[in-house]
């Protein structure tokens, strides 16, 4: 291989054929790290005979470094650059498709989610209110205390001037009401699981 190089180094260009010819499964390994998107194999081929043509130039016996090793190197760089290169970018501002920019699509689909969840969210709590309609003051008072004031059973009982377990009473047969009412609601299942 050494004869060769130094041949080829020289300008004889049956050497450098020879050389190629030599480095030829090399390349075709070195093409394999190539992202199949980006692999054309007949071009990568020519250029990668292009670039070990000029690391002759470049290359110097000296440094303890064999040639199919300076090419593999050299190669593996030059592939990785490629596929930087060849990165695709989009730009949500630029819609070649139709008039209306990417950006502004997603802003509207995000404005929709948020109206639709305004919505929901609004019959929901139309819902939870009709819910507690149906209980008696003292479920309601037990109810409303403990979930949604944070109050604990104790301040439950003195508000409501009864004992603890009556207190305990009302806010679980509160909540069963309000339960039976949401028996096919899949929010009130998955928000409160109570």
């Amino acid at each position: 291989m050494k004869d060769i190089v130094l041949a080829a180094q020289d300008g004889n260009k049956e050497a450098k054929g020879q050389l190629i010819k030599r480095l030829e499964p090399l390349i075709y390994k070195m093409m394999q790290k190539v992202p199949k998107q980006y692999r054309d194999v007949d071009d990568l081929y020519q250029q990668s005979a292009l670039i070990i043509l000029d690391l002759l130039g470049s290359y110097d016996e000296s440094k303890n470094v064999t040639f199919p090793a300076y090419v593999k190197i050299n190669l593996n760089y030059y592939y990785l650059d490629m596929c930087k290169l060849k990165r695709v970018y989009i730009s949500l501002d630029d819609n070649k498709e139709d008039s209306v920019p990417l950006i502004e699509k997603i802003q509207d689909l995000t404005i929709n989610n948020q109206q639709s969840n305004y919505i929901e969210r609004k019959e929901n709590i139309n819902s939870i209110n009709n819910a507690l309609k149906t209980l008696t003051n003292k479920q309601k008072v037990a109810v409303v205390s403990f979930y949604m004031q944070n109050k604990s059973i104790t301040e439950i009982a003195n508000l409501l001037d009864c004992s603890y377990s009556t207190a305990v009473k009302h806010k679980t047969k509160g909540m069963e009401k309000i339960r039976r009412n949401f028996n096919n609601n899949t929010w009130f299942k998955n928000t409160c699981s109570l």
